[in-house]
């Protein structure tokens, strides 16, 4: 199946110059689009998506560079690779076209054999920015669905960079990349924070892997419960070490084993601790006294109600110890 062929929108008020794009560039594989003003661009844009813009920068009226800002401001198109075409020392131009946005320039006058190369390297270019976009963004929503965020941080620097789940499980989505890391441990609950931080420490000392799970916030009543998982890395390209890992919001589990904690050890009619949770804090107690030849003592409290008794001594308490 053959591939459709490329749209180039030329927007140039030289008809000789539109022309010469043509003539250049549809026997490479393209199609052309003419607009002989950035009135006419703009119109056309709205309706229309091409894969590829060339912009003279000076034309009468709305100039290149004012067209360049009304295109930019449609959503559809500041994804698509816009070259600027401008005189061959017009620095000023270049410098211009690069802080709105322009993917690439053209000097005049135009190398016409080697411009249909250029453009296919830019559209492949652009495909495979497109296409990291997209695993970007798809990685992202992953991450989001599972509430799993990824982070790596370099010490020797003090840089970090955050996945958009990390930021938003800490709370700090307000920051971006510029939250530092103590933002990030303040974000953990007071009395937990000794404890994270030497085992991150820990892990940074003795290069392994580590995991950790802690509360995030002051509040109990909103606490947040994360797990995290620190592994110490190297960049090749700076021979740097540092520290990389991921963050899972783990929350919901913990509600969920709470839940199933108490209505293993807990009765459901009175709430008081049942046979099951005795059982086991009594064999805990055996355990630990066998090993240190201590001794232990088990009191056993029984309420009784009598209702034939009087008020005063309806209800009697028997206690009983071993």
């Amino acid at each position: 199946m053959r591939e459709a062929r490329p749209t180039v929108l030329v927007i140039d008020d030289d008809f000789t110059m539109r022309l010469l794009f043509r003539e250049s560039l549809e026997p490479a594989g393209f199609n052309v689009i003419e607009a002989e003003s950035g009135a006419i661009a703009i119109d056309y844009c709205r309706h229309q998506r091409p894969d590829i813009i060339l912009l003279d920068v000076i034309m009468p009226g709305m100039d290149g560079f004012a067209t360049c800002i009304e295109l930019f401001k449609l959503p559809h198109i500041t994804s698509i690779p816009l070259i600027m075409v401008t005189g061959l020392d017009d620095i000023d131009s270049i410098r211009q076209a690069n802080e709105l946005g322009a993917t690439d320039f053209i000097t005049k006058p135009i190398n016409w054999p080697i411009l249909k190369h250029r453009l296919h390297f830019i559209l492949k270019a652009n495909r495979a920015f497109a296409s990291l976009r997209k695993n970007e963004e798809q990685l992202n929503n992953a991450q989001r669905i599972a509430q799993l965020g990824s982070w790596e941080w370099y010490p020797a620097s003090g840089r970090g960079a955050y996945s958009p789940e990390c930021l938003r499980i800490f709370g700090l989505g307000h920051l971006g990349q510029e939250a530092t890391a103590m933002a990030f441990l303040n974000a953990i609950a007071p009395d937990k924070r000794a404890v994270v931080s030497e085992q991150f420490l820990r892990a940074w000392r003795e290069q392994q892997a580590l995991t950790v799970e802690t509360e995030l916030g002051e509040d109990i009543e909103s606490q947040r419960y994360v797990r995290v998982h620190i592994e110490v890395s190297l960049n090749p390209e700076r021979q740097e070490s540092y520290l990389s890992g991921v963050v899972q919001d783990i929350t919901e589990i913990k509600r969920v084993e709470e839940k199933i904690r108490r209505l293993a050890y807990y009765d459901a009619l009175t709430g008081l601790p049942n046979r099951r949770l005795f059982r086991e804090h009594l064999q805990f107690a055996l355990n630990h006294a066998a090993r240190y030849q201590q001794v232990i003592g088990v009191m056993f409290l029984d309420l009784v109600c009598s209702p034939s008794a009087t008020a005063d001594s309806q209800y009697r308490l028997h206690v009983a110890c071993t």
